[in-house]
């Protein structure tokens, strides 16, 4: 009797260990999602205030509309020696603590389906979804 429920011990112990360590590995799909996120370690419960070309919003249906659009939205494709040219919309996030992003929309792309982006701080430009520029009422 002993023995077993001994057994059993270790099995149930082995089992946990093997469901804690399956759930903590991020798996290709995280790995790919985390890598193409539009803003990467965005939090929208710290974000006091959007600029969209000098309109700024801090609540609305307009405001959480381009929330979604940067908690949801991810690159399609990088862009390696693109210069994005003369933005054609500025989104300034203002963060609680004064941190933030600058995200600079330009030209659509060829298909018609994506524009061009491109992060403060990055020499790269990106393909993004269109709804982003539709969001902001650039469309």
């Amino acid at each position: 009797m002993k023995r077993s429920t001994g057994i059993l011990a270790v099995l149930l112990i082995l089992a946990g260990a093997a469901l804690w360590f399956d759930r903590s590995c991020r798996g290709t799909d995280d790995t790919l999602r985390a890598r193409t996120r539009l803003y990467p370690g965005f939090d929208r419960t710290r974000i006091e205030s959007i600029t969209v070309n000098g309109d700024t919003f801090t609540s609305g249906p307009r405001f959480e509309a381009i929330v979604a659009e940067l908690d949801f939205g991810h690159l399609d494709r990088r862009l390696l020696d693109f210069a994005l040219g003369q933005p054609r919309a500025t989104i300034i996030v203002n963060e609680r603590g004064g941190a933030g992003r600058t995200f600079s929309l330009g030209a659509d792309a060829p298909g018609g389906r994506g524009i061009y982006l491109q992060r403060n701080g990055e020499s790269e430009v990106y393909v993004v979804d269109r709804k982003l520029l539709e969001v902001l009422g650039g469309d």
